[in-house]
């Protein structure tokens, strides 16, 4: 939060349908719910995370779960396997 705003897009926007987005981020389809009263808080749906059932019960956690079908992912990932291995190699050479 920065001077009482969250800076992290929320809440999100009521939608009827799930779109995709220019960037490859989807817009999640999000029902207009009843809001729930917390301490001074009103939230509703707007402000929930994705989020994967499975997986928080697999690795017992709070995982937040997005869909990103861009380039800009794809190459995110292969730079990051790449430098996983590329450690992997420096630690091996450091054991031996």
């Amino acid at each position: 939060m920065r001077d009482g705003q969250c800076c992290k897009s929320f809440p999100k926007q009521f939608k009827d349908d799930t779109e995709e987005n220019v960037n490859g981020y989807p817009i999640y389809r999000r029902r207009a719910t009843e809001p729930v009263q917390v301490g001074k808080y009103s939230i509703d749906n707007r402000w929930v995370v994705p989020y994967n059932p499975w997986l928080l019960k697999k690795f017992n956690a709070h995982i937040n779960v997005e869909v990103c079908a861009s380039v800009k992912s794809v190459k995110y990932l292969y730079k990051y396997v790449v430098r996983a291995l590329r450690s992997n190699e420096a630690l091996a050479a450091v054991e031996c």
